[in-house]
């Protein structure tokens, strides 16, 4: 019975560790995934600088494009990551519906307008013409700023949920451990210490020559099995 009891309890609380640590490795991929999908605003407003300040001051064109180049490699490979996932860091988006359908529209937009934007004004070899397509686009790269935001606003509020969740789990071990602990001292007594009483008073009955003292046989475990 004390076996069964314990290896239930152990159960208990096993799962409900494991719990926490799965919530505890989902916050640390949410928290990656705030940060590279934070970086990518960054990288939205410096790439638009770029190519802002080289319409302006003018740079080496080799260069510029060999800038540009690499910012737009890194933010694909955000994208990338983002969307895929990399349980070694950990990184992870939330699976929350809402979350995948914003990364989705994110990654679209890009395809879609920013990157033939920027390639647009590289291939361009007129001053003018590359002001007017950024005049002209200056919503649209705000408004990605924005769609980015928004993802990394929804993955908080995940993170944000799951932490209360993480929080409420960890009061359950707590409360798991003050009635576990009440319930097994209960089961000693009940269990153990009772009838060993009782056996204990019988046998002083007996060692007092009272031959015809009777211990109850009140269960059929070992206990029981001692007493008979």
């Amino acid at each position: 019975k004390l076996v069964s009891i314990l290896l239930a309890f152990f159960c208990v609380a096993l799962t409900a560790i494991g719990l926490t640590l799965y919530v505890s490795w989902q916050l640390e991929g949410g928290a990656a995934a705030i940060n590279d999908a934070g970086s990518e605003r960054m990288r939205s407003y410096r790439l638009a600088y770029l190519l802002t300040y080289n319409i302006h001051f003018g740079l080496d064109q080799a260069s510029m494009e060999g800038e540009i180049a690499r910012e737009m490699a890194a933010f694909e490979k955000t994208l990338n990551d983002l969307e895929q996932g990399d349980p070694s860091r950990p990184l992870l988006l939330p699976k929350d519906e809402g979350v995948r359908r914003q990364m989705v529209n994110l990654r679209q937009e890009w395809q879609n307008h920013i990157r033939p934007l920027l390639e647009g004004v590289l291939a361009s070899q007129d001053n003018e013409v590359r002001k007017r397509l950024l005049k002209e686009n200056r919503s649209a790269v705000e408004n990605y700023v924005g769609m980015v935001n928004g993802l990394v606003l929804s993955v908080e509020r995940d993170n944000a949920y799951k932490t209360s969740l993480l929080r409420s789990i960890q009061l359950g071990l707590v409360m798991l451990a003050i009635v576990g602990t009440m319930i097994l001292i209960f089961l000693m007594y009940l269990l153990i210490i009772r009838p060993t009483t009782k056996l204990q008073d019988g046998i002083q009955r007996m060692a007092a020559e009272d031959f015809g003292v009777r211990v109850p046989v009140e269960t059929n475990d070992e206990f029981g099995a001692l007493a008979q």
